[in-house]
C-alpha cells in the first residue's frame, strides 16, 4: 500500500477527523498510488 506524508502542521485537521486530505498538504509520496487507492497516511515525522 502506498504510504502519504504530509507537511509538517498539516496533520492537525486530521487529527479533529477531517475526512480527507488536500493535495497541498501532501508532501511526498512513496509508492505509485492512483485516484480512488487506499493509501497509509503519515505526518512529516512518520508518525
Amino acid at each position: 500500500m502506498a504510504k502519504i506524508f504530509l507537511k509538517p502542521g498539516k496533520e492537525q485537521s486530521l487529527k479533529r477527523f477531517h475526512p480527507w486530505v488536500f493535495s497541498g498538504a501532501i508532501g511526498k509520496a512513496e509508492g505509485k498510488p492512483e485516484e480512488g487507492n487506499l493509501v497509509n497516511v503519515y505526518s512529516a515525522n512518520g508518525e
